[in-house]
């Protein structure tokens, strides 16, 4: 028989869904990071 996997949603926050301190704070600075990352790169393709 298949093992079950269990699923928990996400609050949105992955920092906050692990318990850190400054959840928030954790949040702003990633998304910032990959904002400034997308306009750094612009059109550029993975390799």
């Amino acid at each position: 028989m298949p093992e079950e996997i269990k699923v928990q949603s996400s609050s949105g926050n992955v920092f906050a869904d692990l318990g850190l301190e400054n959840s928030d704070e954790l949040l702003v600075k990633a998304e910032l990071a990959y904002k400034i990352s997308r306009s750094r790169c612009g059109n550029c393709s993975e390799r």
